[in-house]
C-alpha cells in the first residue's frame, strides 16, 4: 500500500511481485484504498515544458 501511495502504479507493483495488476488493484481497494488514475500536480507546467524540448528537439 505504501508504494502505491508513494507514486507506484498498480501495473508496476504487479511486475515487481508477479502477479496481475488486477489482483493489485483488489487488493488495494479492499484496503480502502482509492485507486484509478491519478493526476500528477503540476503535471500542466511539466507537459509544457516537454513540449518545449520538443522543439528545442531534445
Amino acid at each position: 500500500m505504501d508504494e502505491y501511495e508513494a507514486g507506484e502504479t498498480a501495473r508496476g507493483l504487479a511486475r515487481k511481485h508477479g502477479v496481475h495488476r488486477s489482483t493489485v488493484a483488489r487488493k488495494l481497494r479492499q484496503a480502502g484504498v482509492e485507486t484509478g488514475q491519478r493526476k500528477l500536480s503540476g503535471s500542466h507546467e511539466l507537459v509544457a515544458e516537454i513540449q518545449e524540448l520538443r522543439v528545442q528537439g531534445l
